[in-house]
């Protein structure tokens, strides 16, 4: 079994999550007293939060890369950073380590394509919604991503931030991020990408039109699958 990296903290609340996942799977596959081998670098995100008024991008970039590079020298055969927004850093950090990164967004649009979708709503922070991450990902799978009207992202945005990585969970937003779907459905979309690793955690249990994708889990499984390859 191989060495699991994972770059948490981004927020913990959804870090969390990820190592209670893939150790419940890892136990689920092995039995007995097994669990999984994990190291954990987690950051400080009020520092990674502040890092984005750089424009050069190197300040997170920063953060991202020392953090991977703490996870190879401890002996990681791979790595994942446990949140979506992150992701955006995805060349600069690579380009920092030889150990590979188990990407979020394409376990997510391999799992979408798996399962039959062909187009993936997005719920998430600006940054990812408005990055190219996911689609980029998602032409590999010949999916189409679809995304809020953009009047809606700042309050998502805001929302992430003011409430849910801070562990606030509302029925209030709960509310506002079911329309939010609604809305993506109204689009076109026949799946919705969590993709924001505590909007599962709000949106837990509810049913719901379409597939709700919990990227959490699905990258959490991801990387449990790469442990034994």
């Amino acid at each position: 079994m191989k060495t699991i990296g994972l770059i948490g903290g981004l927020s913990w609340h959804s870090t969390i999550d990820y190592y209670r996942i893939i150790n419940t799977e890892i136990h689920n596959r092995l039995g007995k007293q097994h669990s999984a081998k994990i190291l954990l670098s987690s950051v400080n995100f009020q520092d990674f939060s502040d890092a984005w008024s750089d424009p050069s991008r190197q300040k997170n970039s920063a953060i991202l890369c020392s953090a991977a590079q703490s996870l190879q020298k401890g002996g990681a055969d791979f790595f994942l950073m446990c949140s979506n927004t992150p992701h955006r850093f995805v060349p600069e950090v690579t380009a920092s380590v030889s150990i590979p990164l188990i990407s979020i967004s394409d376990a997510v649009t391999k799992h979408a394509k798996k399962n039959g979708l062909r187009k993936l709503g997005l719920m998430g922070t600006t940054y990812t919604i408005g990055g190219t991450f996911y689609s980029e990902s998602s032409a590999k799978q010949g999916i189409e991503i679809v995304v809020p009207d953009q009047a809606d992202w700042p309050q998502m945005h805001d929302l992430i931030y003011s409430e849910l990585t801070q562990g606030i969970f509302t029925e209030t937003t709960r509310a506002i991020f079911l329309n939010h779907a609604k809305k993506l459905v109204a689009l076109g979309a026949d799946g919705i990408a969590m993709a924001c690793t505590e909007i599962p955690i709000l949106l837990a249990g509810q049913d719901f039109t379409v597939p709700l994708l919990d990227t959490t889990r699905i990258h959490a499984m991801a990387a449990v699958d790469a442990a034994f390859t």
